[in-house]
């Protein structure tokens, strides 16, 4: 009978060694990974558009009286990587997908308008107004015609990252948004030249495509060098709501005309079900799998980016949580693996003890 037990105690004594094992994962400090996030621009989002013609040193006016035409409003979504989703001391900004909407209908018609006889001036016909996400207008006479211009964007989805400019540092929930790139990913620009005389022999109407290197970096002049921002981009976590402040300033340049771009973007991003490791919408046993196994996980509680043993003893408080719970605590019973690995190692070593 005695040679049965110690049979059994060094059986038992093998899978406690596996619970020494496990408790470098239960009762260590953990592993820390970057959490990527997808916040969804949020509130009115407007971006405010001064357009110059670069050869002449000539702002650009709105079409219409109210000024209508020179504002408009964004929607979609921010990419960043985060070190820490609810206290981040760092963020870089991965991708982003702002897509412009409709500020109204706006000369020229797509695709420019049509050419006129390029012998009277002012005679290409910009066509029907039509939807656009901006609208510019110039005229001007030099004394050999009038000149009329304009210019409308379309289809614009502006996107960003940090790729060159690094990730960068949060303080007190503050970041510097110098140097964010910001591109236009997509969309036109549809303008109509009228005058024979100033842009040479032939009327020209044009649609541009609104590419990504026609831009300057955020905050930055049209030398790219000189911060323009005077606020602070922020990131701050409110309840189970994270919120991302970008201030935005900068130029689509390089040609003619220049528009520099002003605004606030603001994105959130729910942080879920608190526990729920795997984002399925529940807490269950899926995630405690997820933690045994090192993460990467979502939802933490604790210290999100670290795997650790406070983030089991969020589950287990949590277990059978769904999306309507919030992050109140559950009286569900679910298994205790560090409890039983405690135990069992406090059967072995007592055993130790009295066979000596």
């Amino acid at each position: 009978m005695a040679d049965k037990v110690h049979t059994w105690l060094a059986s038992q004594g093998i899978r406690a060694i596996g619970c020494l094992v496990a408790s470098g994962l239960i009762l260590g400090g953990g592993r820390s990974d970057a959490v990527q996030v997808v916040f969804q621009l949020t509130g009115p989002n407007s971006l405010h558009a001064n357009a110059m013609i670069n050869a002449l040193s000539a702002p650009m006016v709105a079409q219409d009286p109210g000024g209508t035409s020179l504002n408009t409003t964004y929607s979609g979504t921010i990419t960043v990587n985060v070190d820490n989703v609810m206290n981040p001391t760092s963020i870089a900004f991965v991708s982003a997908s702002a897509a412009a909407a409709n500020s109204g209908s706006w000369l020229p018609e797509i695709g420019g308008g049509t050419v006129g006889d390029p012998n009277v001036g002012g005679d290409a016909n910009p066509g029907t107004a039509a939807p656009a996400n901006y609208g510019f207008y110039y005229t001007t006479d030099f004394g050999f015609g009038p000149l009329k211009f304009y210019l409308a964007s379309r289809d614009t989805v502006l996107t960003m990252d940090t790729v060159t400019a690094g990730a960068k540092t949060i303080t007190g929930g503050q970041f510097d948004p110098f140097g964010i790139n910001i591109e236009g990913a997509s969309g036109t620009y549809d303008a109509n030249l009228s005058d024979p005389g100033y842009f040479g022999s032939d009327t020209v109407t044009a649609s541009e495509p609104i590419l990504g290197t026609r831009h300057r970096p955020n905050c930055t002049d049209s030398g790219g060098t000189v911060n323009r921002c005077t606020a602070m981009g922020s990131y701050s976590v409110a309840g189970n709501l994270a919120t991302l402040t970008v201030p935005i300033d900068f130029l689509f340049g390089g040609g003619t005309p220049e528009i520099n771009f002003t605004g606030t973007f603001t994105a959130t991003y729910s942080l879920g079900v608190p526990g729920d490791y795997n984002g399925n919408g529940t807490v269950d046993a899926a995630d405690y799998v997820l933690w045994r196994n090192g993460g990467p996980l979502q939802n933490e509680v604790d210290t999100p980016g670290t795997v650790n043993a406070a983030d089991y003893a969020a589950w287990v408080a949590r277990f059978g949580n769904t999306s309507g719970a919030g992050s109140g605590l559950s009286s569900a019973a679910v298994p205790e693996p560090a409890v039983a690995c405690l135990a069992l190692l406090s059967v072995v070593g007592l055993s130790a003890i009295r066979r000596r």
